[in-house]
């Protein structure tokens, strides 16, 4: 009997880990659908990585850099004709996602609810993604004139890719969270009367 509910509880443990990484991949393979400009999960899998593996933070890092790396390798396939992860901006995006994952990190590492806390890294990861990447088309295109004039049109171009990115992180956290909650709530329910 001990054996068994020993087996059960390193079953539950490895489905808690598997979970969230599969629910990532998943994820990621939506950015290889046609979808309006900037509606990814990508930034809901930064936060949702940073909330599951915040004690992991390693995992918190390699989880959504590895979803990301993924779906760009392919969609540098299908648009460029080319298996590469190159393209213009791509440090700024990656530093983007890690910038996301540190505060993300840091938030939720505070007291208070988990819905406040995703809620506050929602909008502080998405303003700081829209910073940081449209920074990154204003240094790597020459779209736009070396100028502080140059700059704000940078950001002001950008505006509604914040807005779809927004809406998307919103949309995908559910699904994310919520498919997490569902599944803890009806599979690990035996974990309870082990322990």
């Amino acid at each position: 009997m001990l054996k068994k509910n020993l087996l059960k509880l390193n079953r539950t443990k490895t489905l808690k880990f598997i979970l969230p990484i599969t629910l990532v991949i998943l994820a990621s393979v939506t950015r290889l659908i046609p979808h309006p400009g900037n509606f990814t999960p990508i930034i809901a899998i930064g936060l949702y990585g940073a909330s599951k593996f915040s004690k992991n933070k390693i995992f918190a890092f390699i989880v959504p850099l590895f979803a990301m790396l993924l779906s760009d390798v392919f969609i540098n396939k299908i648009m460029l004709g080319n298996w590469t992860l190159l393209y213009e901006g791509v440090l700024f995006n990656y530093a983007a996602i890690i910038g996301v994952v540190l505060m993300s990190t840091f938030i939720y590492n505070k007291k208070g609810s988990s819905f406040r806390k995703t809620s506050v890294s929602i909008f502080s990861g998405n303003f700081l993604f829209y910073l940081i990447s449209n920074f990154g088309v204003f240094m790597s295109f020459s779209i736009y004139p070396g100028t502080f004039q140059g700059l704000a049109a940078a950001y002001i171009a950008g505006l509604p890719f914040l807005i779809n990115q927004l809406v998307a992180t919103i949309v995908w956290s559910g699904v994310l969270f919520g498919a997490d909650y569902m599944f803890a709530k009806y599979s690990f329910k035996s974990e309870k009367a082990i322990v």
